[in-house]
């Protein structure tokens, strides 16, 4: 799998090294509702008593920005609380594109502030230490708290945004396992909706003609599966068919089967001999020769029939196997073994 700085960035499930992204996303906008909940009501109260501070109208427009920004993220991590615990996609959208903007928003604040800042700490050596203070100690100790206090807000203001960007990946990270979650569920319930649906999920490959049929014709460039290919393709010398005898071995499992056109017994009977021989039966049969009583046919009909019978030996051509048998041995009784004269035992 190739590398991704992305996928390594927002694709994590983990926070702090072992902290699960859920936990994150719960803290943080618990603490969201808090803090941004009580900056609006203090900043949407300065907006209320604007008359009485005699405000001017470009501090007035700050007020209200801020109030809106903040009641905007006070909502939005109400909703980011609520999908954090319920697994709500939607919810965790909103509530991630909130922390973005106002990730943007405080960047542009940091950025202006610093330049005023600068402005206003050249301004400030001036005339609070230069101008106002006689001592040159005095002076150098001026210089140096405003210095600092410069330095102090740079911080801040660094760690500030450094900690939001940090909290809208964690809730990128997990608005994206829960993408994840809910895409593998969906292919999980489509596989099993596919595997017991008698009709595919995927219509974009067939046409529906109309009756029962819900495939598509074949078209001349498609082939249709022969199984009997390979069989059809063996050579004459390896086929099925073949009557070559010098390759059939019934006891060898190396060597090709026996040839379907042998017949019966191994290659005793063929194809024309067994038609034959059917043939001739089921005319008698319709003679009504099969209606005889045995005892009433001769010892040459009887003969004639039973060489009719198939075997595994073959048409009654073939030479017959011999039936001769080696004599059984004699039992002897235990009278005639313990005779003691041959006139005993014959007796």
């Amino acid at each position: 799998m190739v590398f991704s700085h992305r996928e390594w960035i927002f694709g994590g499930t983990k926070f702090c090294c072992c902290l699960p992204v859920r936990f994150g996303v719960i803290t943080m906008s618990g603490f969201g509702i808090l803090v941004a909940g009580f900056l609006s009501l203090i900043l949407w109260f300065q907006v209320s008593v604007a008359k009485e501070e005699a405000l001017t109208s470009g501090e007035l427009a700050a007020f209200v920005i801020a109030a809106l920004v903040q009641t905007f993220l006070f909502v939005g991590s109400i909703l980011g609380f609520v999908g954090a615990i319920v697994r709500k996609q939607s919810f965790l959208q909103v509530y991630a594109w909130f922390l973005y903007v106002h990730l943007i928003l405080n960047l542009g604040v940091a950025i202006y502030l610093f330049v005023v800042l600068t402005q206003f700490h050249s301004n400030a050596i001036r005339v609070a230490c230069e101008n106002t203070i006689g001592n040159a100690e005095a002076q150098d100790q001026c210089k140096g708290v405003l210095t600092v206090a410069g330095k102090v807000f740079i911080a801040v203001t660094a760690i500030v945004l450094v900690m939001e960007t940090y909290g809208a990946v964690i809730v990128t990270r997990y608005l994206n396992l829960v993408k994840r979650e809910k895409r593998d569920k969906k292919d999980h319930k489509r596989a099993n909706d596919s595997a017991f649906s008698l009709e595919p999920l995927n219509r974009g490959f067939n046409t529906r003609l109309g009756g029962s049929s819900i495939y598509a014709p074949l078209s001349q460039a498609d082939e249709v599966f022969d199984p009997y290919r390979d069989t059809e393709a063996q050579t004459p010398g390896h086929s099925r068919f073949t009557t070559d005898r010098t390759l059939v071995d019934e006891h060898d499992v190396d060597k090709p089967p026996i040839p379907i056109e042998a017949g019966y017994g191994g290659g005793a009977w063929t194809h024309s001999e067994i038609t034959a021989e059917e043939k001739s039966r089921l005319e008698r049969s319709e003679l009504g020769e099969m209606t005889v009583n045995i005892n009433d046919l001769t010892e040459e009909e009887r003969a004639r029939r039973r060489s009719e019978i198939k075997t595994p030996y073959g048409p009654s051509s073939s030479p017959p196997l011999s039936t001769e048998s080696d004599q059984l041995p004699q039992i002897m009784h235990m009278d005639d073994l313990f005779a003691s004269t041959p006139d005993d035992r014959n007796s």
